[in-house]
């Protein structure tokens, strides 16, 4: 009896079949020639059963369709049933033991296609074998010729039996060539040829096998006289020759070298395809999920048995128009490409930005079959970006109302200057109140300015050193006194906390303005928390806020429980001029000049809405251990200037004019100048005379810097006051570098002025003068 092929009925979930696909692949790789029927309808399969001897079937454990023991039934129907291979993992060792003992031919791991080919292979092996017994009372050598089910270069068919208590191996058995061995040789030959490190354990397995009549199912490594080494797996079946009754054994030693290196291969690409940083995604041809790594899982929020299965849409997130989709669709079903960012929704609720690349899957006809998605969750990178974006506006609008402020502070200061100038002229009652009303307005003009300066380069105040707890209790007193009884007010404090250096009026401002904020977001009354804790600051934080450092910070929150912050309102709130309220009611300057201070204070703010609803705004300051203490205006009016001669240079006529005429009235004489040119043109015609000089940084023809430097080389020691009406940090660091004494910020008034030249020719070198002055000018 020749067996020529091999038939296999493969019952499938659906249509199309991948773990099939690989087990079809697995079989073909041995050499068989089978032929193999798949199916998934029942009524289909019962035909099938009908119509064909198969050798064996194969279904899986939990079929959608069909269940397994069913088609059992159906094989136990005939006389001699047909083996049956299980493919699944039961839910527990009592189900594991019940379908064994049901009747199945075996139980195999449905990721282990190797595993499912050797039980098919065995499956025939006994089937034939079984058949060949009921036909012909044993099998004839011939049956095992090298035309036999098996390629011979991969596998060997052989029978054992005993003789004197010791396991035969006859003569031209195939083992003999599958392993090197001589015609003559026995069994104990074989046994030499396995791995020494495998030889005793597989030597007592089978020889357990042996003594108790049973057959044997086992794996070891093979060493053929050719060298080398090789994998088999051996497969024997036992039985009783009929003539004699003796015990005998048929089997087949199938080497699976190759499958093991294509399990190592596809074991290394699953791990790196799981463990890899990216998030990958598989879907079928309508999007359904059939598999997803660790990154994707995670960025979705899901568990695997909660999306795989579902369609993509479950995390779709609707922020992006039909026809972005649309035009994604189109691109993957003709087979091509597509990359791009999809912002999705996770399981919470929460979005994110993922930058995803969709490659399209075809089959051997050219079909789009599945899709793999791989892609990187950019959410951190787009948040950082924005804020970077939102920065850049900033000081693009910073820059421009730096310039403005320029030219309003040196309108502001012939104002200023004038009005008490004429204070002192003016005697009618009347006269004197629209004076005050004209110096009032005039403030008023400053200090808005000094807010556009504050969020766009940060202006310089008194700084002191303040103890946040005394700051938040009296804010707190103010805000009792203030806010409607609607809204209760919490304050959570720590006790002890480090201090920050600080311009209190500037902080006052900052916290009043988040405070007014909160309190417009809850109209109808809530609950308004003022919270102060030392906190220590991370990377991952710092991180997220530009020109924040890691380190301790005091941290001031203020939390409402209004209706929060929305996504649009989020990402423009601290543009300059940016404002929810109707027009007239608000100037959009509120957050943008409390940010420009906080920063100017090298902090930072973080908002965030809450989860039980409204909205926290963190202030975060920069602890400060050093001691530093302020300087305090001075208290007594300025001396007389006792006839000094002053150099006084400004390119705005006005100011020039009015700043001389305040000096002449309180015992100065001055050299006025337009420009540098006509300054230094000055300074020469009285180099002996001049001790003090004041001058604008911003002048045409020769900038101030320039100005300054060349009246110092003309008259080392010369005093000089440093004027702007920008008032910037690196405008004082500049003029402190070049030998400024004090730095004068416009617009300025009469007392400010007198102090500054007055301190100049009594000073004894204190470098931290500007301070001082800026205190007295009421900042």
């Amino acid at each position: 009896m020749e067996i020529t092929d091999a038939r296999f009925l493969l019952i499938n979930q659906g249509p199309d079949s991948t773990a099939n696909a690989r087990l079809l692949a697995t079989l073909q790789a041995t050499g068989l020639r089978f032929h193999a029927h798949q199916a998934h309808a029942p009524g289909e399969i019962q035909a099938l059963l009908h119509e064909v001897t198969f050798d064996a079937v194969l279904i899986d454990y939990k079929h959608p369709r069909l269940p397994w023991c069913e088609v059992l039934s159906w094989l136990h129907e005939n006389a001699s049933p047909t083996p049956l291979v299980v493919r699944g993992t039961p839910e527990n060792l009592t189900a594991a033991l019940a379908a064994m003992k049901s009747g199945l031919e075996d139980l195999v791991d449905p990721h282990r296609p190797d595993h499912a080919a050797c039980a098919l292979l065995a499956a025939v092996l006994k089937n034939r074998l079984a058949r060949a017994v009921r036909e012909q009372g044993a099998p004839h050598h011939s049956a095992w010729n090298d035309h036999w089910l098996l390629h011979p270069g991969r596998s060997a068919c052989y029978r054992l039996h005993h003789r004197n208590g010791h396991p035969v191996l006859p003569a031209q058995s195939g083992l003999h060539s599958f392993a090197g061995l001589k015609p003559d040789a026995d069994w104990i030959h074989w046994d030499e040829r396995i791995h020494e490190s495998d030889r005793s354990s597989i030597a007592e397995r089978r020889a357990a096998a042996l003594r108790q009549g049973r057959g044997w199912f086992l794996e070891y490594r093979l060493a053929p006289l050719k060298g080398g080494t090789l994998r088999v797996v051996d497969w024997a079946c036992a039985g009783r020759c009929t003539e004699t009754g003796e015990p005998r054994w048929w089997g087949v030693v199938v080497e699976v070298s190759h499958f093991r290196g294509i399990e190592e291969k596809l074991r290394l690409q699953k791990a790196a395809l799981e463990e890899a940083a990216n998030s990958i995604v598989i879907t079928d041809r309508e999007g359904t999920i059939l598999w997803g790594n660790e990154s994707f899982l995670k960025a979705s929020g899901y568990a695997p048995e909660e999306i795989l299965g579902q369609n993509h849409r479950l995390i779709k997130s609707g922020k992006q128009p039909r026809s972005y989709y649309h035009h994604l669709w189109e691109t993957i079903s003709r087979g091509e490409i597509w990359q791009g960012e999809l912002i999705n929704r996770r399981k919470d609720g929460a979005l994110y930005t993922i930058e995803q690349t969709i490659t399209p899957v075809k089959n051997r006809h050219g079909e789009v079959t599945h899709f793999i998605g791989i892609g990187q969750d950019i959410t951190d990178k787009k948040n950082l970006q924005a804020q970077l974006l939102r920065v850049q506006r900033i000081e693009g609008i910073g820059n421009l109302a730096s310039g403005i402020a320029h030219d309003l502070n040196n309108l502001l200061t012939p104002v200023l200057l004038s009005t008490q100038y004429l204070r002192d002229q003016l005697q009618d009652p009347t006269s004197v109140r629209f004076l005050n009303m004209i110096e009032s307005s005039a403030e008023r003009a400053a200090g808005v300015i000094r807010q556009v300066l504050a969020f766009s380069r940060g202006i310089r105040g008194e700084r002191i050193m303040v103890n946040p707890r005394h700051l938040i209790k009296e804010m707190e007193k103010m805000l009792r006194e203030t806010f409607p009884r609607s809204i209760r007010l919490d304050s959570e404090v720590d006790d002890e906390m480090s201090s920050i250096y600080s311009d209190v009026n500037q902080l006052h401002q900052v916290i009043l303005n988040l405070c007014h904020n909160a309190r417009e977001q809850m109209p109808r009354g809530g609950r308004l928390t003022l919270a102060c804790h030392q906190v220590e600051i991370d990377r991952t934080l710092a991180s997220q806020h530009p020109g924040a450092r890691p380190g301790p910070y005091i941290c001031i929150r203020i939390t409402d429980t209004g209706p929060g912050i929305t996504d649009d309102v989020g990402a423009r709130m601290y543009d300059p001029f940016f404002t929810t309220k109707p027009p007239g009611e608000g100037s959009g300057l509120g957050l943008s000049t409390a940010l420009g201070i906080v920063r100017a204070h090298g902090g930072f703010i973080h908002s965030e809405n809450q989860p039980d609803g409204g909205a926290s705004f963190a202030i975060h300051l920069p602890v400060h251990h050093a001691d530093a203490a302020s300087d305090l205006p001075p208290g007594e009016l300025p001396p007389s200037g006792e006839g000094r001669l002053v150099l006084v240079a400004d390119d705005e006529p006005e100011v020039l004019e009015i700043t001389c005429q305040i000096l002449e009235q309180n015992g100065y004489r001055t050299l006025p100048a337009q420009d540098g040119p006509e300054a230094l043109a000055l300074l020469a015609r009285n180099l002996g005379e001049v001790d003090i000089a004041v001058t604008d940084l911003m002048m045409p023809i020769m900038e101030g810097s320039v100005l300054i430097c060349s009246l110092q080389k003309m008259k080392p020691g010369l005093r000089i006051a440093a004027c702007s009406g920008r008032g910037t940090r690196d405008e004082e660091r500049e003029a402190r570098d070049l030998g400024v004494r004090v730095f004068i910020p416009k617009p300025y008034t009469a007392p400010t002025l007198l102090h500054a030249v007055a301190r100049l020719w009594r000073d004894e070198g204190d470098p931290s003068l500007d301070r001082a002055l800026l205190a007295s000018n009421g900042r």
